[in-house]
């Protein structure tokens, strides 16, 4: 069915497949959808072409009840392809005149596209436009409405920062700094500042492709309205939704956020606010934009500006930024811009070093000297122990007696003992705290200077973030229409058709005159306009068609 949209226009136009045939297929395919507004809305079509009033009314007043919006549509991309400029204009007005600015339908989008691509003439129906911006302008007007939309934009644009782990990237501040989370917030933002300045310059440095033909331009437009997924189709979209986001940012976490503000958006009431800002910042935007994203960029350029600062500023920078290394910890001053520097971040590493390093040595002092008090503890214990045995030697008898020779025996390991504690074990533990402080110190000094070199970079970054805010707004700001239109690129037509025209040669004897006129109208298209139901009266009848 939704290929048939798509292609009945140039069928018909071709005449390569007869009037009876597009009809007897349509019907089979109406019996298969009955509820689908796109089975009726081809019916009366087939109808109009097979000259059957009754039956194109009938179908044309079942497809408007099913979907208003998107019939009315179809009708004025039909009209505007044979050139009927005023039947088109009164579809148009039909279109317009169901719509509810604060409810819109999610094919006002293709009315978009039509009107940025000219596919609707080169005026692109003045109506329309005008009715757009009064919409735009009345609902921009509501603060409710403007906070709803830059916070969406908040959600977009921080769907713009590089995927990656921002704690690889400075290991040191989230192993060491308890503020880590907010510098680490600090950091996304700016970098979602920079990436916001490429986006947008991008997508217009690149431009737009409008197809050259307008027979392609009408099928790629038909083909879009006539996509509208039932509720099945729309959650295996969500899937492959998620999963481009997974390959493209090749991250979960950033894919995460990236499609819980796309579907946030989704689930929104759409209207003129948030209709612009979704096809402003559309899903896959691999892809090479179109024009109505462009415009709808022009459109939104008060909101995403806003959102822009309101991200820069979302997170306040810290007074100071406090290190933790084991037991120790100190703390950066960042209050100013001076304090941010390279320079100044590096001179405060060393002062902090300096300042670990005084600890640290009165730390070993103090454990030198208690072991050299406890050392001599240990001597005079021992030298009393040794007095007492060896007057216990003395007392017990003979020096050739075997308690005199035990206590001299425990007098020499005592007394050797007290010697060993006293000039090697104690050297030895002196030494290894010694050495232990050379450790803890290049420790510190290593870490604190990769803490300062990673703060001057998350400083450089917000430093340029800040500075390139005022020229994104500037940019944003200054965007008008004629740099939309000057970003559309017309491709090339298409080298040839799969179904050529039918050959004079071949037309039988006995054909239709209606097929066969030459009056300046398409193709097996009659003279009398299919209007919109109000005006079915003016229908012509069943013999004369209309003056």
């Amino acid at each position: 069915m939704r290929d048939l949209a798509s292609g009945i226009i140039y069928v018909v136009k071709s005449g390569y497949i007869s009037r009876a045939v597009i009809l007897d297929v349509t019907e089979r395919l109406a019996i298969r959808t009955p509820r689908y507004w796109l089975a009726p809305a081809i019916l009366a079509v087939a109808a109009w072409l097979d000259g059957d009033k009754e039956r194109y009314v009938e179908s044309i007043k079942t497809a408007l009840a099913l979907d208003h919006s998107k019939t009315a549509l179809f009708m004025t991309l039909l009209l505007r392809d044979h050139a009927r400029n005023e039947d088109m204009r009164e579809w148009i007005g039909s279109y317009l005149a169901a719509l509810e600015p604060a409810n819109l339908p999610t094919d006002f989008a293709v009315v978009i596209e039509a009107v940025a691509g000219r596919t609707l003439g080169v005026d692109s129906s003045p109506q329309l436009v005008r009715r757009m911006r009064g919409w735009y302008e009345n609902a921009a007007s509501s603060r409710d409405a403007e906070d709803e939309e830059i916070g969406q934009w908040q959600r977009y644009l921080m769907g713009l920062a590089p995927a990656g782990d921002h704690a690889e990237a400075f290991p040191t501040l989230a192993r060491s700094a308890p503020e880590w989370e907010l510098l680490r917030k600090r950091h996304e933002a700016g970098t979602v500042i920079e990436a916001a300045d490429q986006y947008f310059r991008g997508r217009f440095e690149e431009g737009a492709e409008v197809p050259a033909d307008l027979d392609e331009k009408i099928s790629l437009l038909l083909k879009s309205l006539a996509e509208d997924p039932d509720p099945a189709e729309d959650q295996i979209l969500q899937r492959i939704r998620h999963a481009e986001a997974v390959i493209e940012t090749q991250d979960q976490a950033a894919a995460e956020r990236r499609v819980a503000a796309e579907e946030a958006d989704r689930s929104r009431a759409l209207n003129i606010l948030s209709l612009v800002t979704r096809a402003a910042f559309p899903a896959g935007r691999r892809r090479p934009p179109s024009m109505t994203e462009l415009l709808a960029i022009v459109m939104s350029q008060r909101f995403i500006s806003a959102a822009a600062e309101k991200v820069q500023d979302g997170h306040q920078r810290p007074a100071s930024v406090e290190i933790r290394i084991g037991k120790r910890q100190g703390s950066f001053s960042c209050a100013t811009d001076d304090e941010t520097t390279p320079e100044a971040l590096r001179r405060q590493a060393d002062d902090l070093a300096e300042q670990f390093a005084g600890e640290i040595d009165a730390q070993a002092t103090e454990q030198r000297s208690k072991l050299l008090r406890q050392a001599r503890m240990r001597m005079i214990v021992g030298s009393v122990i040794s007095g007492a045995l060896v007057v216990i030697a003395l007392v017990t008898g003979p020096v050739t007696s075997p308690l005199a020779i035990l206590s001299l025996g425990l007098l020499i390991a005592v007394l050797g003992y007290a010697a060993l504690d006293r000039f090697v074990l104690l050297e030895g533990r002196i030494q290894s705290i010694a050495d232990h402080v050379r450790r803890e110190k290049s420790e510190i000094k290593s870490t604190l200077t990769a803490a300062s070199e990673e703060l001057a970079t998350l400083f450089s970054q917000e430093q340029r973030s800040r500075d390139l805010l005022p020229e994104l707004q500037a940019y944003l700001l200054g965007l008008t229409a004629e740099d939309a239109h000057r970003a559309i690129r017309f491709t090339a037509p298409p080298q040839g058709r799969m179904l050529p025209g039918p050959d004079d040669t071949d037309t039988p004897d006995d054909a239709d005159p209606a097929e066969t006129r030459d009056d300046g109208l398409a193709r097996g298209f009659p003279e009398w306009t299919p209007w919109p139901p109000r005006r079915a009266r003016q229908l012509p009848g069943p013999i004369a068609p209309p003056i």
